[in-house]
């Protein structure tokens, strides 16, 4: 009589997780300069402050930056790491298909971060913060930028009445009788969208 053993064979691909292994060991221990020249810096992180209870969500501010860092990978820039891995000046080959899958690195520029700054005090005015100010600083580290961002919203405007001027008075019952569906809410912040909206 045939013996059937128990167990089943492993579908674990260990072949390809040693690959993956190896190919993350090979991308963190490639220097990451390696395409930053003399007197560029590597954009590293942007952080934005704000003042606690007042501000509006993290993500929205988010938008209006002009640079982001390199992206993460399973808390890797690998993206990056392969990128460096190709040699410079080469565009065909092993070191093309690297750099195509790869992603250069982002070189900090600073007219980029006062494009940030313009934007985000346009932003918060458009939401009603016409006072707000938006201050930035960099620190520079071992060739590597992180930019802060210091948000201060001070008082907002807010609507506190809403009237409604109508010149077609043959259409005044019909607007007057739907102002009850208004967006507009006194007490509620000045905001360009939510105008827009209502207008349309």
């Amino acid at each position: 009589m045939r013996r059937t053993s128990k167990y089943k064979k492993s579908d674990t691909n260990y072949g390809g997780l040693g690959f993956l292994l190896l190919l993350i060991l090979v991308v963190s221990s490639c220097s990451p300069f390696k395409y930053i020249a003399d007197g560029e810096y590597l954009l590293r992180k942007n952080y934005i402050n704000s003042e606690k209870g007042k501000d509006l969500p993290y993500k929205e501010l988010k938008t209006n930056l002009r640079q982001t860092p390199n992206k993460r990978i399973v808390g890797m820039r690998l993206r990056l790491g392969l990128y460096n891995l190709s040699k410079p000046g080469k565009e065909k080959g092993l070191s093309g298909w690297l750099k195509k899958i790869g992603e250069p690195p982002v070189v900090y520029e600073p007219t980029q971060t006062a494009k940030t700054v313009s934007l985000m005090n346009s932003y918060l005015q458009q939401k009603g913060f016409f006072n707000a100010e938006v201050s930035d600083s960099v620190q520079y580290i071992k060739k590597m930028a992180y930019v802060s961002y210091k948000v201060r919203f001070n008082q907002p405007y807010i609507l506190n009445n809403i009237r409604f001027n109508l010149l077609d008075t043959a259409l005044q019952s019909y607007i007057l009788a739907d102002t009850g569906k208004t967006l507009l809410k006194r007490g509620e912040n000045y905001d360009v969208e939510t105008l827009n909206e209502e207008r349309a």
